[in-house]
């Protein structure tokens, strides 16, 4: 309190209401505050898992391998556990013995469709998030976030597809095929994002980036082959 009784004058003497001088001092715990715990988050929390640093090509090739089995994986037992019910003619699903189970309503196949849903969600908007917050970059770069998302959006629709029970009609079908178009929009996407020129961290190359790449090769090999 002697010390707020101080600095309750301004510059020209006169007394400050003591109620400013508080909101002056909350605004200043409060934004020193958030500056302390930003630094705290970034500097001591998340840097022994700073993932920033790029994959082995050995490292690389087991992360693709995993996620690669795992849809493969996920499938085969979707496939392999629902074969008897899913090929039963859609007439006659009605009357077979994990029909409750395996319908689109049923505890299984309702499951499936909230799961793919939320993988397909935390993928889309996990990756935007990436592309659009740069603290981000510390927990990976954008080609394996890609890669993941790809992952994620992958298993989410065959979820999806099994949760349909492979039977289309009405609004079903649809939404159905409008997933479909999306995923299938995704791959056209990886097959461009491959053909365009990047940095070893995943950054598009500008134009006049790659313009000075190729004068920058072509005055190498213009020296090799003087020398």
């Amino acid at each position: 309190m002697e010390w707020l009784s101080m600095h309750m004058t301004n510059v020209d003497g006169h007394n400050v209401h003591p109620e400013y001088c508080f909101r002056a001092m909350i605004q200043i715990i409060q934004v020193g505050s958030r500056d302390y715990w930003e630094r705290l988050l970034l500097t001591r929390i998340f840097s022994p898992f700073n993932l920033s640093a790029p994959m082995s090509p050995l490292v690389h090739r087991l992360y693709i391998s995993s996620l690669v089995s795992i849809v493969t994986i996920v499938t085969i037992y979707l496939a392999v556990n629902g074969f008897q019910y899913y090929s039963t003619p859609l007439e006659e699903r009605f009357y077979h013995d994990l029909h409750d189970w395996f319908k689109p309503s049923g505890a299984f196949g309702h499951g499936l469709g909230i799961i793919g849903t939320l993988l397909i969600l935390i993928g889309v908007f996990g990756y935007i998030a990436r592309k659009r917050y740069q603290f981000l970059a510390r927990f990976g770069r954008l080609k394996y976030w890609l890669e993941f998302h790809i992952f994620l959006c992958t298993i989410g629709p065959i979820m999806i597809l099994f949760h349909t029970a492979f039977k289309f009609g009405g609004i079903v079908s649809i939404s159905f095929w409008s997933m479909v178009a999306v995923v299938a929009s995704g791959v056209i996407g990886r097959f461009i994002y491959i053909q365009i020129p990047r940095t070893i961290e995943g950054r598009e190359l500008s134009l006049e980036e790659i313009r000075g790449l190729q004068l920058d090769l072509s005055g190498t090999f213009q020296e090799l082959h003087s020398t």
